[in-house]
């Protein structure tokens, strides 16, 4: 008998983040497909190997129009989705199959628990922490800055100086004088 992966539970929903688990069935390997919203249903097709992105910034493989991406495919039992959108509903579905790549035969039969719909949140609270400044003065050539934001958003740099020219992270400073 085949049994169809179930039990999709989703954690640790931030707004741009969520940690996707379930319970294996009887197949060899796992795809798992994301949209945003949580209306329609999808059947991937047998033969057809799913390219995976967990970012949803870089999708992977679409199951046709359906608007449902790969954003896993493999044997482990756990995804971590990443650049999702804030206060955006998703629907999961997890269809695992048997086969070897551009072979494979995925299990659709209905189950209970392979289809999930989550929504992250509005905004997450967020702490950012800077490296210590190095004391630097003109003459010393450039630097790194360096911060992590917990929120998982990437950390831009500005300066009001017009003496201070920064590009990605690293910084230059142009002239003397007080900053």
């Amino acid at each position: 008998m085949c049994i169809r992966d179930s039990g999709i539970s989703v954690t640790d929903i931030t707004s741009v983040k969520a940690d996707v688990n379930w319970h294996m069935g009887s197949g060899i390997g796992h795809a798992v497909f994301v949209r945003e919203g949580n209306a329609g249903t999808v059947i991937p097709s047998n033969n057809t190997t799913y390219l995976a992105s967990p970012d949803w910034n870089k999708k992977g493989t679409q199951i046709g129009s359906s608007g449902y991406y790969c954003v896993y495919n493999g044997s482990s039992l756990n995804v971590q989705l990443s650049g999702l959108t804030p206060d955006k509903v998703y629907q999961i579905v997890i269809f695992d199959y048997n086969g070897y790549p551009g072979a494979e035969t995925y299990l659709t039969t209905i189950g209970t628990g392979n289809a999930v719909a989550f929504q992250t949140l509005l905004k997450s609270p967020q702490t950012i922490m800077f490296n210590p400044l190095p004391v630097k003065q003109y003459g010393n050539g450039v630097f790194n800055l360096s911060a992590i934001a917990t929120s998982g958003l990437p950390v831009s740099y500005v300066s009001s100086s017009p003496l201070v020219q920064i590009s990605g992270n690293t910084v230059k400073i142009l002239g003397a004088g007080s900053f």
